[in-house]
């Protein structure tokens, strides 16, 4: 999640009247993110016309957190979250390809608020998650259906920045956007025969500004 992170100088005034970042206080958030893609080729030879579905794929994720406040810009806190990935491809006329994902995660998390006035506020998040995922991709040839399963370890820690919007005393909108740091990816495929896998492991480190990073949340201060 990225948006530019504006790095702005505040007032104690400005500090003093954002009651609700103060030592002691909780707070609980929600986010959901979501996209959907889809592509398709036509290819025109000899004045005959072929159209092919391209790659469709649709994500969405649900996640929670709960933190508390150390003082009055820095909180600890808990995150978990859990996400759901499908995609479909036509391979030809009589081929698809299917995949679907689901990916359980835990991650906790500092997180440092620059308010700005009584409602807006600046935040990053540093978080180090774990995720768990499992995987199902099918191949569909006529009435003919093969299944292959997988499983994933994840690894993921980083920088989040983010945007506060207070709309009550102690409810907020939040926006997250962006994200600078590393992750690694350990995928373990199961072969045709029991016992049988091929494992394949990455590792990245780098800032995605995708729209899988872009997330909408509620907070609640208490």
């Amino acid at each position: 999640m990225k948006t530019n992170f504006f790095a702005v100088l505040l007032s104690l005034a400005s500090l003093a009247a954002n009651a609700q970042f103060k030592a002691g206080s909780k707070l609980i958030t929600g986010d959901v993110s979501f996209g959907n893609s889809s592509n398709k080729v036509e290819d025109k030879t000899n004045n005959i016309t072929t159209v092919t579905n391209g790659p469709k794929q649709s994500d969405f994720g649900i996640s929670a957190a709960g933190g508390y406040f150390l003082n009055d810009k820095l909180a600890i806190g808990l995150g978990i979250g859990f996400a759901v990935s499908t995609s479909e491809e036509q391979l030809d006329p009589n081929t698809t390809s299917e995949t679907r994902s689901n990916v359980f995660s835990i991650s906790p998390f500092v997180r440092y608020y620059i308010p700005y006035n009584e409602k807006f506020a600046f935040f990053g998040d540093f978080s180090l998650g774990v995720g768990f995922g499992n995987y199902v991709d099918k191949l569909n040839v006529g009435n003919l259906t093969t299944e292959q399963k997988s499983s994933s370890n994840i690894l993921l820690t980083g920088i989040t920045p983010g945007f506060n919007y207070m709309v009550h005393k102690n409810i907020g909108l939040e926006i997250r956007y962006g994200f600078l740091g590393y992750s690694s990816l350990s995928l373990k495929v199961d072969g045709s025969n029991p016992g049988n896998y091929t494992k394949v492991s990455t590792t990245t480190f780098g800032l995605d500004f995708g729209l899988n990073t872009l997330n909408f949340g509620i907070v609640v201060f208490l």
